[in-house]
């Protein structure tokens, strides 16, 4: 898993509302919509693998396409998005990231 073998930093692209309901532990919440205003934030992780996701997975690729724009070079997916973590029996942490 790329998260244990490379750093990988989990990124949340979902709306607040959605990220407090359950995320995974250690990932960070930047709503799809405000990618390219926040990018800054991540600018450390400009070439540290960052897993993107969304609720499905189809918000994830087409906020990779921005990030990417933006310099970004390792981006990923998770495929099937947070219902496929869930699916998997991952666990999740409700409300914000401490």
């Amino acid at each position: 898993m790329l998260i244990n073998r490379e750093n990988a930093q989990l990124l949340d692209i979902r709306e607040p509302n959605e990220y407090l309901a359950g995320h995974p532990a250690d990932c960070r919440n930047i709503p799809s919509g405000s990618l390219e205003e926040r990018a800054g934030e991540l600018g450390q992780f400009k070439d540290t693998p960052l897993i993107l996701i969304c609720q499905s997975g189809a918000r994830s690729s087409a906020a990779c396409a921005k990030l990417a724009k933006l310099g970004f070079a390792k981006l990923h997916t998770l495929d099937g998005g947070i219902a496929a973590w869930v699916e998997a029996g991952l666990p999740l942490k409700k409300g914000a990231r401490k």
